[in-house]
Formats: structure tokens, sequence, C-alpha cells
């Protein structure tokens, strides 16, 4: 007890190169991991080591120093689980210098535990060659998204500035991570770009590839080769960059997500260099005159030449976007970024679940249906439960058996009752609610609280109050799905809707518009849950062009003799 204490004060390191031949003697710790990618022995106490068997399935990625493959790992218990395995890129198979800098970033990764930062399950060998294992993450990176979602409508300026608040926090807890003796590390990740951001299909944002990262004083040799040159920043050609040139990286991608064009266009790379050493660089109102001036404050600063001029870190930067949302009431979930990408990357979707389909069919590997993870032979047991006729501390007699089965009728049949109860409640209070007005096709009005913008896709406001206001479910679905809904003229970041809202007693409108369609409106108040599923009608053929024609004659027709147009006003 008196050496954890100590350690706990500082003195781990120590304390480790005291106790750790101990450990090895006592089995905890192996001698060597076992070579091969096939099977890696788990760490367990003597006499308690399971083996895991791992599978390639699909290459994800790569480039000069490693390559990343989606696996299948399975264990003696037939537990199946697709993960991430990084290793040394084949051409540096032989290269030391490689699997060091891999095992380096391992022990990076083994410090960090964060939503937005992609998590590490252990370290394996492969011909005396390590192997990092990592999570599988569903999804697509943030440079493949912008490929195919660049120019959707649905890719709003909210869910853009959103993707970037959960990158800097990320960032951020990166920033701030601290050694097992309590010393800031002061990590500099060095390789912040759109290619190392992944953005899953459940709306997820993780930070991935710390192969660049360097921490405290640690030295870089090759600065080119540690961050993509369209996202360096200036001082990255000094060799000295510190937490601030992370800043200005996630800058660049911020400034990109807004222009919607490169930062730097198709320069060459020598012309680059040098406006990013003279200061020159792109100012976001000249590219997009348009643009919000506190938007372009932001990426100006988040952008300066020099560190000092950059913000401090990335908590900061993150609290100027997340206020520009709130004051906007621009706030998006995770279910509405996951919606825009599996919208946006359908077929990349598709491609990559039919390639690991067909490759596990290639290795014949019999997988339990994930639908069916405790499916059960007939006449067999599951693991842990318990036969027929036997408890727990052995057979049970045939007329207990009886009564405990008549037991169980009586009380599914008393759940059967309540549940056929309330659906015709239900039914009697949804007959009795007022309906809503609307075109031919749309469903009964429901009641919305203006506040639905701050609170969509199945998250709900809480209330100061407690149960002092009532929360009153929400869900709205307008076709076609590119339509723009806003809630008494604010908008609202997704369509469809659901979630919880805030009951008040006021009148709302619900607004509707497509491009080609007749928009919709209707009024409501906050009597019971919201249900709004509704059909937009196609405007007819010559309706814009009829509609120009009058609002000139009636402009006319108020025109003074001889006179200028009449001013129309209230």
């Amino acid at each position: 007890m008196q050496e954890l204490t100590a350690a706990m004060r500082g003195g781990w390191h120590d304390w480790w190169r005291r106790r750790a031949p101990v450990l090895h003697r006592s089995g905890v710790w192996p001698t060597q991991a076992s070579a091969g990618i096939g099977r890696v022995q788990k760490w367990w106490p003597t006499g308690q080591r399971t083996a895991t068997h791992y599978s390639r399935l699909l290459e994800l990625g790569g480039g000069r120093q490693s390559s990343v493959w989606a696996a299948i790992a399975n264990d003696a218990n037939g537990i199946f689980q697709i993960v991430a395995l990084k290793g040394v890129a084949s051409e540096r198979a032989g290269d030391a210098a490689a699997s060091q800098r891999l095992l380096d970033e391992a022990r990076l990764m083994a410090r960090m535990n964060h939503p937005n930062v992609v998590a590490m399950h252990g370290l394996l060998r492969e011909a005396s060659r390590p192997v990092i294992v990592m999570e599988y993450l569903a999804g697509q990176s943030l440079a493949a998204l912008l490929a195919s979602a660049n120019d959707l409508r649905e890719f709003s300026l909210e869910l853009r500035i959103a993707i970037v608040v959960r990158l800097l926090r990320g960032l951020d807890y990166v920033h701030r991570l601290r050694d097992f003796d309590g010393r800031l590390l002061r990590i500099v990740h060095g390789g912040v770009s759109p290619e190392n951001v992944i953005v899953t299909y459940e709306g997820e944002v993780k930070l991935i590839d710390f192969g660049g990262a360097r921490f405290r004083a640690a030295g870089i040799d090759d600065p080119l080769a540690r961050r993509r040159l369209p996202y360096a920043p200036p001082e990255q050609f000094s060799g000295a960059p510190d937490l601030r040139g992370d800043i200005f990286s996630a800058g660049v991608i911020l400034w990109e997500l807004i222009a919607n064009r490169p930062l730097w266009g198709r320069i060459p790379t020598p012309a680059l260099v040098r406006r990013l050493l003279a200061g020159d660089i792109p100012r976001l109102r000249d590219v997009v005159p348009a643009v919000d001036g506190e938007l372009d404050r932001i990426c100006a600063r988040a952008l300066a030449p020099h560190p000092d001029g950059r913000f401090n870190g990335a908590a900061d930067l993150r609290g100027e976007l997340e206020h520009y949302l709130a004051v906007r009431q621009g706030f998006v979930t995770d279910a509405a970024i996951g919606a825009l990408v599996g919208s946006a990357c359908r077929e990349l979707r598709r491609t990559a679940e039919r390639t690991i389909d067909a490759r596990i069919g290639e290795l014949g590997l019999s997988m339990p249906a994930t639908t069916r993870p405790l499916a059960v032979a007939p006449g067999a047991v599951a693991p842990g439960a318990v036969a027929p006729g036997f408890t727990a501390h052995g057979p049970v007699s045939p007329g207990i058996a009886a009564l405990e089965r008549r037991q169980r009728t009586l009380a599914a049949s008393i759940v059967a009752a309540a549940i056929l109860i309330a659906l015709l409640l239900s039914a009697v209070l949804r007959r009795e609610s007022p309906r809503a007005t609307g075109p031919i096709g749309a469903a009964p009005a429901a009641h919305f609280d203006a506040r639905a913008a701050c609170a969509v896709a199945g998250e709900p406001e809480r209330s100061a109050v407690g149960d002092a206001k009532r929360l009153v479910g929400l869900d709205v679905r307008v076709r076609p799905a590119h339509a723009i809904l806003s809630i008494d003229g604010r908008r609202l970041s997704s369509n469809p809707l659901r979630g919880t809202m805030v009951w008040d007693a006021q009148e709302h409108t619900l607004r509707a518009e497509a491009d080609g369609y007749e928009p919709f409106t209707t009024t409501f108040g906050l009597d019971d849950d919201v249900t709004i599923d509704t059909e937009l009608r196609p405007k007819p053929p010559g309706a814009a062009s009829r509609r120009a024609r009058l609002s000139e004659e009636s402009e006319v027709a108020l025109r003074p003799r001889g006179g200028p147009p009449a001013r129309r006003g209230r």
C-alpha cells in the first residue's frame, strides 16, 4: 500500500521499475507477444490465457509510414468484433525507426479516452512488428464527406460548424492530456486535416492518426512529413510549432467548410510556401463577400500568421463557435450529422459493407447473427442459463414447476391487459384532440414549442423548474426531404425532426418550403404531442411567371401618372 501511495505522489516510474520483474515472474506480464497476425495472447494471470484471432477484411487507408485495415477479431469464446489494425507500411517492413514511431503512437493513445478521439484496444505483434488494435469507426473521413456532400443543400452552415466544434472538443482533450504523474504532456497532434477526421454514420466526430504527434520538447525531423502542407501553419517550416499550430490547421478546415472551396486552391507548392512565410493568407470575406462578419473574425484570428495572434487553445475557438450557434439557435445533434453522412455517402457505405461481407464469406467464418446474439440451438442451454426443471440449487418438483408456469401465465395476462387499456385510452384522447387545417393529404396538426430549433433529433430540453413544465413530443416529417422547416421564423436544422419540447400556452407557426413546391404553413397550440407528416404540392407550370406578371401589373396600377413608382407601405 505504501508503494502504491508513493506511485500516486509522482514515483510511478520508479515503482514500475521495481515491480516489473515480480509481475513478469508471476505471469501477469508476458515474456514476449506471439508472432504473426493470427493470434495474440491476452495478458491474464498464469493459467487463464485466451487467444484472439485477427483476420484482415478491408484496407481503410495508409501512407508512407503505416497502413490501416479493418479486421475481424474472434476470441476463444466465439465472440466476434470488427476492429481497425494499424501497422507499419509494407515497404518499411524492415525499418526499425518506423516500428519505434508506431510504438510511440501506441503509448500515447493508451493514455487517451474521449468521445471525440479514436480509442485504442491494445497492441499485438506481426512478425516482430507492432500492430495497434483500435476501434473500428463505421463512417467516412471529413474529406470524403466534403467530396460527396459539399454541394448538398442539407449540408447547412450549422452542420458544418457543429462538426468543427466536435473536432475541437477532441483536440482540446489532447492538448490538456496529462501523464500518470500529473504533468501536462502538451501534445501537438501535428496532422489535423479532413483526412484525419472521421464522421461516423451515428454522427460522431473522431480525431485519428497520432503518428505525427509529439509532446514536450520532442523535435521534428521532417516537418512536411508530419502535417499535410495545405493545413500547415507558417511556423511549421521553422521547426518550432506549438499547440497553436493545431489551431491554425483547424481554422483552415473551418474556412474551407464555410467557403465551400480549398483555402489555397490549386497554387503550386513553392508559391504556397512563400505566401505562408509572408503571412499572405486569404481572408474569408474576400472569397465569400456575404459571409457573417462574426465568422470572418473567428476565421481570421484562427489563421493569424503569428501564433500569438491566434486563439490560445482549442477550447477558446470552440467557445466562440458554440456562442455563434447559440445566438442564432443553430443547435445540431449527432443524429442530424449522422443522417447527412448516411445519405450523402450511401454508396460508399454499401460498397464497404459488401466487401466486408464477401471477405468474411471467403474466410469461412461462422458468425452468429448480430440480431440474435444470444441465440441457442434447440435443446441447448445458453451459457449462464438454468436448464428447464432446475433451479440454481438443483431439480424442482413437478408440482412447483406447474405452479410457477401458472404464475408466469397470470403475470403475462395482466401485462397484456394493461397494455390494451393504455392503447384504448390513447386512441380516445387522440380522437378528442383538435385538428389543424392544411393541404390535402396533410396529417392532423400537432403542437410544437418554438424552442424546437434548439432541441432536435431526440435530445430533450432540460427545464430549470423540474416537473413544473410538461415535455411535449415532437415528430415532423415533410416531403420532399430537402424541404426547409422553420418555427416562428426560425429555421430548423433537419428534416425529418424528432425530439421533445417544453409546453407553453402560445400559438406557433410551422412553415415548410422547397424549390418547385408550394409553401405549407399551419398554426397550432401545445395541448398534445406533435405529429406532422405532410407532402408539399408541386407548383403548377408557369406559376412563377404568372405571379411576376401580376405583381408588375399591380405596381403599374399603383404608380402615379408621370411620376416614379409608388412606394408600398402600411
